[in-house]
C-alpha cells in the first residue's frame, strides 16, 4: 500500500480512496432566516493517511419564514429557496472536485 501526500498525488494513481461525506444544513425557522448548507468531502487512503478536504459553503439571507403576514405563495417560494441553496452547495462540490487532476 502506498501514502500519497495529497488528493491530486492519489487521484492520479489507480489506488483507492476513502471519501467521507460531511453535509450540515441550516433551515430557516422563527429564530433564523439565514438557511445555510455547508459540504466537506475528506479524503484518506485506506490505511488511514488523511489527504486533504474539498469543502463548499452556501449561505443565504431571508426574510424570517413564519410570519403572520405572509400569503401561502411567499412561504413556499422560500421554502424551494432552501432546495436550491442545498443544490448550490452541491454545484459548488462538484466544481471543485471537477478541479482535482486526474492524469
Amino acid at each position: 500500500m502506498r501514502n500519497y501526500q495529497s488528493i491530486e498525488q492519489a487521484s492520479r494513481s489507480d489506488s483507492p480512496l476513502i471519501a467521507k461525506l460531511d453535509m450540515k444544513t441550516r433551515l430557516i425557522n422563527n429564530r433564523s432566516s439565514e438557511p445555510e448548507s455547508s459540504l466537506s468531502l475528506e479524503f484518506h487512503t485506506p490505511d488511514g493517511h488523511y489527504l486533504g478536504t474539498v469543502e463548499s459553503n452556501i449561505k443565504r439571507s431571508l426574510t424570517p419564514l413564519w410570519t403572520n403576514n405572509k400569503r401561502e405563495q411567499e412561504i413556499i417560494a422560500e421554502i424551494r429557496q432552501q432546495g436550491e441553496i442545498q443544490q448550490q452547495a452541491l454545484e459548488l462540490l462538484d466544481q471543485r472536485l471537477s478541479k482535482i487532476p486526474t492524469e
